[in-house]
């Protein structure tokens, strides 16, 4: 909580938190708690940031739009996906959800990657790339009707697996020779193809187990600017696959985010983007979320490929969906029951896809 009563401390009076992608990051944090407009404490906070931000999607112009639009995106279809059932008018929530989706749809390449600035040359970029799935995701389960989001998601979900290298790395711009040295983005393709397969496939299982031993022993708060962006996706990826490796996981994060806690509330990181007040708002969105997994159920969840349902109003805990409770350091057995609305990718990749050209265009 006292990280959310920072974050809601900081917010402008206008809603925002300095930019389109900060104030996403920030919105996902209060959803993720299970806050809406009607919430008692965060209702305000909640309300002005979708009123922000929903008049700016899609986010264009510029080398960063696309991961301006992703997080945006993201945030606005979580938004939606919370407070559709509700009693409040969220229409122009909805419309600004189908805006960033349509215009990231438009931005994706052939191969099914994407690139700053939503460019369409050879050149793509895994990290970008996260960001507009989890948009897409969060847009498809709730409720979006935008043409060709389905498709998307299978292209993508084929380029990932596409961008695999030496069991269970990707690629960051291009894809490297199987005996390259590891990348950091394994965390990264393992959530992606979790969220658009399964929570559990043979890709991303193997990802984890990469994550496990060359990214673990690292976990360190101030070990380097790029390593907490990085956690991010590691900390979710591993807590789908759950087990044993959550455990593990559990064990080092946990305590090592929470003892790097500002008493204000706050995280703070030197270096890289993390620099000054908008640094410090997505250093601590990236830490809070990173916590917020024991409970977190957000419509891009969907439960291992189920396509979740919206929490309607108020303020409720979820993750029932898995029957999570009790000890934050356990998770569930996994539930590989199906679903009629499970949104498997099993036949998404043709056999006769022609393998892709990637090429070293590292800028």
């Amino acid at each position: 909580m006292r990280a959310l009563r920072w974050l809601q401390k900081v917010q402008s009076p206008d809603g925002s938190w300095h930019d389109e992608a900060y104030t996403g990051m920030a919105l996902l944090c209060f959803l993720a708690h299970g806050e809406t407009p009607i919430a008692e404490e965060f209702g305000d906070t909640v309300e002005r940031a979708m009123r922000w931000l929903a008049p700016k999607v899609p986010v264009v112009g510029g080398r960063p739009s696309a991961y301006k639009n992703g997080m945006a995106t993201y945030a606005i279809a979580e938004a939606y996906g919370m407070t559709r059932n509700g009693s409040m008018d969220v229409g122009f929530v909805r419309e600004a959800m189908d805006r960033g989706l349509k215009h990231i749809i438009a931005g994706q390449q052939d191969s099914g990657g994407f690139d700053y600035a939503y460019a369409k040359g050879e050149r793509w970029d895994l990290s970008v790339v996260g960001w507009q799935c989890q948009a897409l995701k969060a847009g498809y389960n709730a409720g979006s009707e935008v043409s060709g989001i389905k498709q998307a998601m299978k292209k993508s979900a084929n380029f990932v697996r596409n961008v695999t290298y030496n069991l269970g790395h990707f690629g960051y711009s291009s894809k490297p020779a199987q005996n390259a040295e590891p990348s950091n983005m394994s965390g990264v393709g393992a959530l992606i193809l979790q969220l658009l397969e399964s929570r559990r496939n043979a890709f991303s299982e193997t990802a984890v187990g990469k994550i496990l031993i060359e990214r673990l022993p690292g976990y360190k708060f101030n070990n380097s600017p790029g390593s907490l962006y990085g956690w991010y996706y590691d900390t979710q990826a591993v807590f789908n696959a759950g087990g044993y490796r959550w455990k593990k996981w559990n064990k080092v994060f946990q305590p090592e985010l929470i003892n790097h806690q500002h008493p204000d509330g706050y995280w703070t990181v030197e270096g890289g983007h993390f620099n000054g007040a908008d640094g410090r708002v997505f250093a601590t969105t990236l830490c809070l979320l990173q916590l917020q997994v024991y409970y977190r159920y957000l419509p891009s969840d969907g439960g291992g490929g189920h396509v979740s349902r919206p929490l309607g109003q108020g303020k409720k805990r979820l993750g029932t969906d898995w029957g999570f409770g009790g000890d934050a350091g356990d998770k569930p057995e996994d539930d590989d029951s199906d679903s009629d609305n499970d949104i498997r990718f099993d036949d998404a990749i043709d056999e006769d896809t022609e393998d892709l050209d990637f090429k070293s265009f590292f800028d």
